[in-house]
């Protein structure tokens, strides 16, 4: 969450989307980039409030009152605002705001993307920094994990024995090692 004394002003002009007309916020854990949006394209705001299996919920109160003063504290006009009880009805939604859903073993994908990203919009991404990068995820558990069980989705067990030799050899591995007994 971001402190109470941050000053959404500074952000406002770097948004350059064309129009945003709706955002939703997932159990209310963005209500300072709601304010932004809000101020820069006088949105509407729903609070989608889910449980941990990702099934609608109502809101508890106090969760709820946090949220709008919250809201209301950075200016956002309250009738533009509303709890969202039903949200497995199809409404769309320009901008949908979640945090904490188990992407903490993302992040180092995350960081490489970024700095692609960041490569791009400064204007030296060359094709060989961007291959450079992209090979950087080749080094991470996670991505050695997805391409091991990728091959056996796809019908390539053989695939999948090379992958799982390959990391064995550099490390020993709870789960290549359980996958190259079941291979």
């Amino acid at each position: 969450m971001l402190s109470n004394d941050f000053d959404y002003n500074t952000v406002l002009p770097e948004l350059d989307v064309d129009d945003i007309q709706s955002v939703a916020d997932i159990n209310g854990q963005a209500p300072e980039l709601c304010i932004l949006l809000h101020h820069r394209f006088g949105c509407r705001i729903d609070l989608i409030s889910l449980d941990r299996k990702g099934r609608p919920r109502t809101p508890e109160a106090s969760e709820r009152q946090a949220w709008l003063a919250r809201l209301e504290q950075g200016g956002v006009d309250l009738e533009t605002v509303q709890t969202t009880e039903n949200a497995g009805t199809g409404r769309q939604y320009d901008v949908i705001l979640a945090r904490r859903h188990r992407l903490g073993s993302l992040l180092q994908q995350m960081e490489v993307l970024q700095e692609i990203a960041c490569s791009a919009i400064a204007g030296n991404l060359t094709p060989h920094g961007f291959h450079r990068l992209l090979r950087q995820r080749h080094s991470f558990p996670r991505f050695q994990r997805e391409l091991a069980n990728l091959a056996l989705d796809r019908g390539h067990p053989g695939l999948a024995k090379r992958v799982c030799a390959y990391i064995l050899r550099q490390r020993d591995d709870r789960f290549f090692r359980r996958m190259q007994e079941r291979l």
